[in-house]
């Protein structure tokens, strides 16, 4: 059996991706998680297959995340493709995009599956991350880029001066710019592609979580500005400790927060390609 080529976290530019064989390379590199650039001559195609991409994308994971809390929901691949007025070809790069995400997975028969989202599958994916990322500081804190790093403890410094809502509405941003430069400045490529990988289920459940308009905790920042300053200071076993504190309060606060959604009514109104199944 051929193994499948991962391209999570690439940018695949396809020329002549408006129609034709560019068209189906462009889906084909979104099926296998890369971020694709559509380019063509005819530029009203190149917007629609770019649309079709990305637009159906995002739709199906906020409405994803928005349900996975609650339980098990199946999604009809025809309902769905109907619900957006795109080609079956274009739901399956999009299902296997979320599925690269950790957002849905196939069943036995199968079917596509979204959720459930547990405590425990956060406990395993936080688990993972103290294994690998302080792992992954240590081994990449002389490749880290010094500017980028110094920039980055201003910002943080400075968001712990403001208001609860800059924190809240910077704290996504703000820590895929950590991992980027803190985290994945390892030269273990292995390495860092187990941790790209751990992460998407991990963001998303942040995600999630922010969208159910639960609250955040500042001490994030703070958490963060320290692991950066120790860096800086080029402490970097302290850092390292830091990190795994860090991650330690994360899973912590997370699941929390999963035990405040458990008392929440489920959602009253799912989209039409979602339907709910037992567990």
């Amino acid at each position: 059996m051929t193994a499948q080529i991962d391209l999570a976290g690439r940018v695949i530019v396809v020329t002549g991706a408006g129609q034709g064989l560019g068209e189906s390379t462009a889906h084909v590199c979104a099926g296998l998680g890369a971020s694709v650039v559509v380019l063509d001559v005819d530029g009203a195609a190149a917007k629609r297959v770019a649309d079709a991409i990305g637009d159906a994308a995002l739709a199906v994971e906020a409405d994803v995340a928005g349900c996975v809390v609650f339980g098990q929901y199946r999604i009809i691949e025809i309902e769905l493709a109907d619900h957006f007025n795109v080609s079956r070809t274009v739901v399956r790069d999009v299902l296997t995009r979320l599925r690269e995400r950790g957002l849905v997975r196939k069943n036995q028969s199968s079917h596509w599956i979204a959720g459930p989202l547990t405590a425990q599958m956060i406990k395993d994916h936080y688990g993972l991350r103290g294994m690998l990322e302080p792992q992954a500081l240590v081994a990449g804190a002389g490749r880290v880029d010094r500017e980028r790093l110094n920039d980055l403890f201003l910002r943080l410094s400075d968001l712990e001066r403001r208001e609860a809502a800059d924190h809240l509405a910077a704290q996504e941003t703000i820590h895929a710019d950590f991992i980027d430069i803190c985290i994945l400045a390892t030269p273990n490529e292995r390495l860092k592609e187990s941790i790209r990988n751990n992460l998407l289920p991990v963001t998303a459940t942040e995600r999630l979580l922010r969208r159910l308009g639960l609250p955040g905790d500042l001490a994030i920042i703070t958490e963060l500005r320290l692991i950066v300053e120790l860096l800086l200071r080029g402490a970097v076993k302290a850092a390292a400790a830091m990190m795994e504190t860090h991650l330690e309060a994360s899973v912590n606060r997370t699941i929390a927060q999963m035990k405040i959604v458990a008392i929440i009514p489920g959602p009253g109104v799912t989209a039409a390609y979602l339907t709910r199944v037992l567990e």
